[in-house]
C-alpha cells in the first residue's frame, strides 16, 4: 500500500504532530507516504505560507523533506480531472494515480475537489473505497490514542480548520459525534462515491 497525502491534509496533520500516528494507524513506513512535489515551495510563499505564518511553515518545511514526492503521471485520468476547475493540479495528480494504482489510497481535506469528482465520468468506480477524509482519520486516532491525546495535539492550532475547531472546541466534551456527523454528511453528498472507512 502507498498513501498519497494532499497538501491541506499534510499540513493539518503535520501541524498537529499526527503524521507519525497516521502512519502507525495504517502500518506504513514513511517511504510509502507521498506528498505533492510543490509543497516545499508553497510553504515558502503564497497563500499557504500566509495562512500558516513563518513559524508553522518553517516547521512543516523540515517535515516535508522526509516524505517522498508524488511522481508526475500522464494517463487518461489526468486529462479528465484537469478539466474540472475545482480540482487543482495537485489533486489531479493524486486522484489520477489512485484511479489506476490498486495499492494507492488518498488522504484529503479538500471537500470541494471531492464533490467535483462526481463531474468526472467513471471516477467514482475508479476511486471507491480509496479516499480517507480528515474526519475519518481523526475518528480513528481518537480510538487508537485517546480523545484527550488528540485534543491536546490539536488544541493550539485548532483554528486552522473550521471542522476541527468545532469538533474539538473546549465547549465540546466529546468530538466523536461531531466528526461522525461531518463525515456522514459528506458521504451523503458524494453518493455514489464511497469513502474509505478505517
Amino acid at each position: 500500500m502507498r498513501l498519497l497525502i494532499d497538501t491541506d491534509a499534510f499540513c493539518l496533520l503535520g501541524v498537529y504532530d499526527l503524521l507519525d500516528e497516521v502512519r502507525k494507524l495504517l502500518n506504513l513506513d514513511i517511504s510509502q507516504c507521498f506528498r505533492i512535489a510543490a509543497l516545499p515551495y508553497m510553504l515558502k510563499r503564497g497563500k499557504l505560507h500566509e495562512k500558516l505564518g513563518d513559524e508553522l511553515s518553517d516547521r512543516l518545511a523540515g517535515i516535508v523533506r522526509l516524505y517522498p514526492e508524488i511522481e508526475t503521471v500522464e494517463n487518461k485520468w489526468v486529462d479528465r480531472f484537469a478539466q474540472v476547475p475545482s480540482i487543482d493540479p495537485g489533486e489531479t495528480q493524486i486522484f489520477a494515480i489512485a484511479a489506476v494504482d490498486p495499492e494507492a489510497i488518498v488522504i484529503t481535506n479538500d471537500k470541494r475537489s471531492l464533490r467535483a469528482l462526481l463531474q468526472v465520468a467513471g471516477s467514482t468506480d475508479a476511486l471507491n473505497g480509496k479516499i480517507l477524509t480528515i474526519e475519518e482519520v481523526l475518528l480513528s486516532l481518537c480510538e487508537q490514542l485517546s480523545i484527550e491525546e488528540v485534543r491536546g495535539k490539536i488544541a493550539q492550532h485548532s483554528d486552522l480548520d473550521k471542522m476541527v475547531q468545532i469538533c474539538f472546541s473546549s465547549l465540546n466534551p466529546d468530538p466523536i459525534e461531531g466528526l461522525q456527523s461531518y463525515r456522514d454528511s459528506l458521504q451523503r453528498d458524494l453518493v455514489p462515491l464511497e469513502l474509505m472507512n478505517l
